[in-house]
């Protein structure tokens, strides 16, 4: 299960040995099948309570304030073992209307998980981010919808782990040691993370080591999860990855803001499609 942004644990599901389990659409979600994780309502502004799962998802997966619970969205819903997009049929039609074809659930999916990651989108609702779900605006230009679903795909296979980033290669942990994470200090100048005296990560911007998702600062609580363990090697990939896919996500988010003005230019003029994100 997945119990932070890119951090995973074994859990045995049981009646028995797990408090209060929750119901088939949790267990539904997979590699196939993933969700849309976020809130209900906020803390404290900003708005950056967006991830996305294909694994059982923890309620602290987005922040551990209690407010903060995470609630998950699936891009289908099982009933009889048959797959049902999960998206009002009253949207799905008005989309398809407009757009005058039809429309994959899964481009639906991937340009609401853009939208929640545009900066403009969260400064300018933000004070309705902080009282209920998200409401997504859907633009009636086929274009800009296909370019805000090609970039939601983009940062979905990021946030999956599943692409890959030449980022990855101009991230370094140059020195030897025991691996052991005894301490854990960002040094912007030399744009260094040390986990011990003598072994650090280099090459990483203040902005990517300060980049939160949800209540999560997700370089620092990976860490924080992992100290006093000895890091295997596969613990330095991992996280060597989440680093470069931070600085991907950065620069995708940046390449919506260039775009998102032209959504608020062309929405739906309907107040049936921008409905709350919730399930049906």
């Amino acid at each position: 299960m997945i119990i932070d942004p890119f951090a995973f644990r074994w859990a045995y599901l049981s009646n028995i040995l797990m408090d209060r389990p929750r119901g088939k659409e949790v267990h539904d979600v997979n590699s196939q099948n993933p969700a849309i994780v976020t809130t209900r309502q906020l803390a404290y502004l900003p708005f950056q309570h967006a991830f996305v799962t294909n694994k059982l998802a923890d309620i602290c997966l987005i922040s551990l304030r209690t407010k903060e619970s995470s609630y998950i969205f699936p891009l289908y819903l099982f009933k009889n073992k048959k797959g049902i997009p999960n998206i009002k049929d009253s949207i799905l039609q008005k989309i398809k209307a407009t757009f005058d074809r039809d429309v994959d659930p899964t481009d639906i999916f991937n340009y609401i998980y853009a939208v929640l990651y545009s900066k403009k989108f969260r400064s300018r609702y933000a004070e309705l981010l902080k009282i209920n779900y998200p409401r997504i605006p859907f633009t009636s230009d086929y274009k800009i919808f296909s370019k805000f679903a090609e970039l939601g795909q983009k940062l979905i296979a990021t946030h999956l782990l599943t692409a890959y980033s030449d980022e990855e290669k101009k991230i370094g942990y140059p020195k030897e040691g025991t691996n052991v994470i005894e301490e854990i200090r960002y040094n912007e100048q030399n744009q260094r993370i040390h986990i011990n005296k003598t072994q650090y990560f280099e090459g990483i911007s203040d902005e990517e080591w300060n980049f939160y998702i949800g209540g999560h600062q997700v370089l620092g609580r990976w860490l924080k999860e992992m100290k006093e363990r000895k890091l295997s090697l596969d613990d330095i990939r991992n996280f060597i990855k989440i680093i470069a896919f931070i600085r991907e996500t950065i620069k995708i988010m940046q390449k919506l803001d260039d775009l998102y003005d032209d959504i608020e230019k062309s929405i739906i003029p309907n107040k049936t499609i921008t409905q709350k994100l919730t399930l049906s």
